[in-house]
């Protein structure tokens, strides 16, 4: 199961707060959304208080990039938790993709 801690958030939290986005989804690849509440609750800790979080919570989204459904909330921003680097253009969006371990011996 990954965890919140293998996002690097920080960049996150620099995007919204330099941007002054004020409307934020997070979306999940299904096989992500474990970690959604605790990557929610860290961003809601770090963002400015006028800045809305939301969590796409469809699963029907696999692990592509939804940006038409952040535009029903009419999000500034869209924050993708993982690779996928598609959308149609119809809102801003971040990709943060998780960190992966190497092991350097084993390579």
């Amino acid at each position: 199961m990954i965890q919140a801690s293998s996002f690097d958030l920080s960049e996150a939290v620099k995007c919204i707060t330099e941007h002054r986005f004020q409307r934020v989804v997070c979306q999940f690849p299904d096989e992500y959304l474990d970690c959604s509440t605790e990557v929610y609750l860290n961003l809601a800790e770090h963002v400015p208080a006028d800045c809305d979080i939301f969590i796409a919570a469809d699963s029907t989204f696999g692990s592509s990039v939804d940006d038409i459904s952040a535009a029903h909330v009419d999000a500034d921003l869209l924050i993708f938790f993982g690779s996928d680097v598609s959308g149609s253009g119809s809102v801003n969006v971040m990709i943060i993709p998780p960190r992966k371990v190497i092991d350097a011996k084993h390579c």
